[in-house]
């Protein structure tokens, strides 16, 4: 008779899930990467040694206008925006003349401002912008595309001499993967371009296959001329486990390798079950992360399987979500979400195709017939994880699993 072994996942704010669980059944078990021990030092060595680029300094003129756009939720971006600083006073840039712009995000509340660890006299001479893309005048021409697109893009950017990007490598269901030139459209173009690239993820793609969305980017990144980026690969616990800076091509290909190695989840068969925990993220820990995960073991579970989401999710669901508490079925959703174009669209679709594949239990801090009316199952304890386990033929366990993506290996 095989001993059981003890598996831990840390979920929510604070929490950690344990149980013992039977060898025979347990098809595997991920655990995120652990966040960097000494993040300013590893900043000041990213900046210290660029991949295929000289040293940001070296490359920016003391009177250089400079745009950093800073992507959304990218996982310790004060002390980057701090770091990108401390490069360019090297160079004797004039405050003034720098400015961070961060995306528009769909559904984001209030954004914290991201200069927090910058030196106090710096904060009223470094500007910080979120673009408003309903803002005709905060757009301007930028150029065509090969295909014939005329590009807009946020005028701080397009009127800037030099422009840095720092954001977050990581899988994205309709980008493949997120990161380097991501954020300049739709998020820096206007209310036009944010209406016509939306859309849901593709389930069918894996993460290198080819996304005309991705496309786009890169060739507004060389339309723009930006060439140098930072960029960083989340941990557990919303730090980041891993950075690099330098040029474009080179940080993607060798993040995107990074990420791979580290996030991606290759197991041989479908297993029955899969818990996956969702921890607070430089996201937050709301539906966004929960169905971040949903999709992650979506792409695992076998069909009429079993999901199960520890997490501490307090946030209400969207309009979009929110339909489900009308439907007979999940199903039911799909012709009403298709009109109505919410901020949670893409969120409301994936959460929709998952319950269609398998059952979801969903530990939470929300009212258990709340999470009933979105044809959930509403688990009140860690308890009852631990019974739903040792019901299953076999599982998988993932860790932070927002920020995963699934594979099932070919025989």
């Amino acid at each position: 008779m095989n001993s059981s072994s003890l598996l831990k996942l840390k979920y929510g704010l604070q929490r950690q899930f344990s149980c013992s669980v039977d060898p025979d059944k347990l098809l595997g078990s991920f655990h995120a990467p652990q966040p960097q021990e000494n993040p300013l030092e590893a900043i000041k060595n990213a900046f210290a040694q660029p991949r295929d680029f000289p040293c940001l300094y070296q490359a920016v003129l003391n009177d250089d206008h400079v745009a950093i756009i800073l992507d959304t939720n990218t996982p310790g971006s004060s002390l980057l925006i701090a770091g990108v600083w401390e490069e360019l006073s090297k160079s004797g840039v004039n405050p003034e003349n720098v400015v961070i712009v961060q995306p528009h995000t769909p559904g984001m509340g209030e954004q914290y401002d991201p200069r927090v660890d910058l030196p106090k006299e710096l904060l009223s001479k470094i500007r910080w912008s979120v673009h408003d893309p309903e803002d005709e005048s905060a757009c301007a021409y930028l150029a065509s595309t090969a295909g014939g697109e005329r590009l807009y893009l946020s005028r701080e950017v397009t009127e800037a001499d030099v422009v840095v990007m720092i954001g977050q490598m990581a899988f994205d269901r309709r980008l493949g993967y997120r990161g380097t030139t991501s954020p300049l459209y739709p998020g820096l173009s206007n209310a036009e371009a944010l209406k016509k690239s939306q859309g849901v993820g593709h389930r069918e793609l894996a993460p290198e296959d080819h996304r005309p969305l991705r496309d786009l980017n890169n060739e507004t990144a060389w339309l723009l001329g930006t060439q140098f980026t930072v960029q960083v690969i989340a941990s557990r616990d919303g730090s980041f486990a891993h950075i690099e800076a330098g040029e474009i091509e080179s940080i993607y290909t060798g993040m995107t390798q990074w990420l791979e190695d580290h996030w991606m989840i290759k197991i041989d068969e479908r297993p029955e079950m899969v818990i996956a925990s969702v921890d607070l993220d430089a996201g937050g820990h709301g539906w966004r992360q929960v169905v971040s995960a949903i999709s992650t073991a979506r792409q695992l579970v076998r069909r009429e399987g079993k999901i199960v989401l520890l997490t501490d999710l307090r946030e209400k669901p969207g309009e979009g979500i929110s339909l489900l508490k009308k439907a007979h079925e999940p199903r039911d959703c799909y012709e009403p979400l298709g009109q109505m174009h919410t901020d949670d669209q893409a969120e409301a679709i994936e959460l929709i195709d998952a319950l269609e594949h398998a059952s979801i239990y969903l530990l939470s801090q929300l009212p258990s017939e709340e999470v009933e009316e979105l044809h959930l199952t509403a688990l009140e304890s860690p308890d009852e994880t631990e019974r739903l386990i040792g019901a299953a033929e076999n599982c998988v366990f993932v860790e932070s699993a927002q920020h995963a993506w699934g594979r099932i290996q070919e025989a």
